[in-house]
């Protein structure tokens, strides 16, 4: 029978496997939720707190809270938002989240489903994003986000609590992890079963995917081109430090001129660094950030816009808001790069996510709608190789 210490050193090695395995399914989930619409900047449907649930039950608290901050400075690093306001809304959002569903399990135990701890969950990050939201943008008018925020948590907590718990009844790999852990779930799939082998779900070409116009093809070939010159120029690292000056500058110098000078800034640099910019994306959400803050009316009234009252005071501060925060999500897609190497666990375990990261990317076409589930589970399966997805020392 083995003893405490060997079930401590092999649940130390399970744990190290599965932590950048889990960081590179999250931001293989980001990348994904990045491309959705979403009704206001900070709020996500939370795909990639999926495997923030799962890890509940299989991490223990220290590195569940590692897998939390790596999630979070992984999933900004790639869409480029590292140091703006979106990054802090994230941080909020899963920290909120993660702790609410890792408490409740700890209470509950095993009677809460995942479908519980994900409505949770999901409450608790958007509330807290609403708090952030409310102290740094929208002012006192996020008040009457509320309903909004209450209405998608409760929906998103639901639709992928509803889609974890199917997961967890027909996944053999969750099953195996959950047995390395000495746990085992009602009606989860037997972890020694077909689903369990690579072998009976082989690796298959990618589809072919619909091919660009000529034109999209010329501009993306062109931003590539762009990207690689700006990094030339501009190494990560100093980037990175320069970028970090400019957003100071921007937040710390008042008044409307400075902030739109900040934002033509932003724009500029983003597009020497060859990103995409979305025109009618950033037109519509500084939209709405000014016209939360019309909503609670401040100065001399300018004009009436239906029941809406156009005050000077709070036009001002809804412009000075929109455009900050746009200037500094433009300079921060402009400064951070993937290619930032971090020292230390944290720059380690980032780097041995990132590997997992681009190996889901590329076979993720291999998933076919009709055997979903299956082909997910086989994938997990193939790439949760222990040599490959442990984490390295410090």
């Amino acid at each position: 029978m083995p003893s405490s210490t060997e079930n401590t050193a092999s649940s130390q090695v399970h744990q190290a496997r599965l932590l950048p395995f889990l960081a590179a399914l999250a931001f293989f989930l980001s990348t994904i939720e990045f491309l959705l619409p979403r009704p206001l900047p900070f709020l996500r449907l939370g795909l990639a707190n999926i495997p923030l649930l799962l890890a509940v039950d299989l991490l223990d608290l220290g590195p569940y809270l590692l897998l939390l901050f790596v999630k979070v400075l992984g999933m900004n690093l790639l869409s480029g938002t590292l140091f703006s306001y979106l990054a802090l809304f994230s941080l909020l959002g899963t920290l909120a989240s993660g702790l609410a569903m890792r408490g409740l399990r700890r209470l509950a135990g095993q009677r809460l489903s995942y479908l519980g701890l994900c409505v949770a969950g999901a409450l608790a990050s958007n509330g807290a994003q609403l708090l952030a939201a409310r102290l740094m943008v929208f002012g006192a008018a996020a008040f009457y986000m509320l309903p909004l925020v209450a209405g998608f948590g409760l929906a998103s907590g639901l639709a992928l609590g509803g889609f974890t718990n199917l997961f967890a009844r027909r996944s053999a790999w969750l099953a195996a992890r959950l047995t390395e852990r000495g746990l085992s779930m009602a009606g989860a799939a037997d972890p020694s079963g077909p689903a369990a082998s690579p072998a009976d779900s082989p690796v298959r070409p990618t589809p072919t995917q619909p091919e660009a116009t000529p034109t999209r093809r010329r501009r993306d070939e062109a931003l590539g081109r762009q990207r690689d010159r700006w990094q030339r120029l501009m190494p990560p690292l100093p980037a990175t430090l320069g970028g970090l000056s400019l957003m100071a500058l921007i937040l710390t110098l008042p008044g409307l001129p400075a902030k739109a000078a900040g934002f033509l800034v932003g724009m500029l640099l983003a597009a020497l660094a060859g990103r995409r910019m979305r025109p009618l994306n950033i037109i519509l959400v500084m939209a709405g950030i000014v016209l939360a803050h019309l909503l609670v009316p401040a100065g001399r009234v300018l004009w009436q816009l239906g029941s809406i009252l156009v005050s000077q005071d709070a036009l001002i501060k809804g412009l000075e808001k929109a455009l900050a925060f746009q200037a500094i999500l433009l300079l921060s897609r402009a400064a951070i790069s993937p290619t930032l190497r971090l020292p230390g666990r944290i720059g380690a375990l980032f780097a041995a996510a990132m590997r997992l990261y681009e190996q889901l990317a590329s076979q993720a076409g291999q998933i076919r709608p009709r055997r979903f589930f299956p082909d997910v589970d086989s994938l997990l399966t193939r790439l949760y190789q222990p040599d490959e997805a442990a984490a390295p020392e410090a």
